[in-house]
C-alpha cells in the first residue's frame, strides 16, 4: 500500500479502490472498525474526483453501511443506506434489481431499530421491483416474500404473514436444494405464523 501511497496522487482513485480492497480484507478478518476506516479514506477520495451521483460512491456509501451493521450502529447504517439510495433513485430505471437491494437493506435495518411500520414500507417496495423484473420462482423473490412476512408477524397482521411465508416456501421448495437453510427458515416462519392463526 505504502508505494501506492507514493507513486499516486493522494486523491487518485486508484488510491481509493486499494482503500476499498484493504477495507474488505480487514472486513473478512473481523476487523470492522479498521474497514470503516479505510472505507472512509477511499469515499473521502471518490466525493473529492467523483460527480455527486457516480455509482462508485453509491457503493462506497454500501459498504460503510454494511460496516456500521457488524459494527451494531443502526443508526449510521441508516445514514449511508439512504445516501446510496439517493443516487441509485438519480441514476437507475425506477424498476433497477439494485434499488429492490437498497429497499431491502433499508427496511432491515428499519427492523433492527424497531420501526416495522417503516420496515414494511420499503419491503413493499423491493417487493414491487422484484415483482416486475424477476421470474415468479426467482430465490430473491421469496427472500423478499419471507422478509416482509416476517415483518407482518412483528405487527401482528398475521394473515398477510402467512399469505407471504407461504409464497415464500413455495419458491424455495421449488428452486432450492431441500437442505438449503433458506427453506428451514421460511418453514420455521411459516409454523410460527400458523401457530398465530391457531392452523
Amino acid at each position: 500500500m505504502s508505494g501506492y501511497e507514493k507513486v499516486l496522487d493522494k486523491n487518485h482513485p486508484s488510491l481509493a479502490n486499494a482503500y476499498n480492497n484493504i477495507a474488505s480484507t480487514y472486513q473478512n478478518l473481523g476487523d470492522n472498525e479498521k474497514a470503516l476506516k479505510y472505507h472512509k479514506k477511499a469515499i473521502s477520495i471518490y466525493k473529492k474526483v467523483l460527480d455527486k451521483n457516480h455509482p462508485f460512491l453509491a457503493i462506497s456509501y454500501n459498504n460503510i453501511a454494511t460496516t456500521y451493521l457488524y459494527l451494531g450502529d443502526n443508526e449510521k447504517a441508516l445514514e449511508y443506506n439512504e445516501k446510496a439510495l439517493k443516487i441509485k433513485e438519480k441514476v437507475l430505471d425506477k424498476n433497477h434489481p439494485d434499488l429492490a437491494t437498497s429497499y431491502n437493506n433499508i427496511a432491515s435495518t428499519y427492523k433492527n431499530l424497531g420501526d416495522n411500520e417503516k420496515a414494511l414500507e420499503y419491503h413493499k417496495k423491493a417487493i414491487s421491483i422484484r415483482e416486475k423484473v424477476l421470474d415468479k420462482n426467482h430465490p430473491f423473490l421469496a427472500i423478499s416474500y419471507t422478509s416482509i412476512a416476517s415483518t407482518y408477524y412483528y405487527l401482528e397482521d398475521y394473515k398477510l404473514a402467512k399469505k407471504y411465508i407461504d409464497q415464500a416456501v413455495e419458491i424455495f421448495e421449488k428452486v432450492l436444494p431441500k437442505e438449503n437453510p433458506n427453506i428451514k427458515t421460511s418453514k420455521e416462519w411459516q409454523e410460527d405464523i400458523n401457530k398465530m392463526l391457531l392452523i
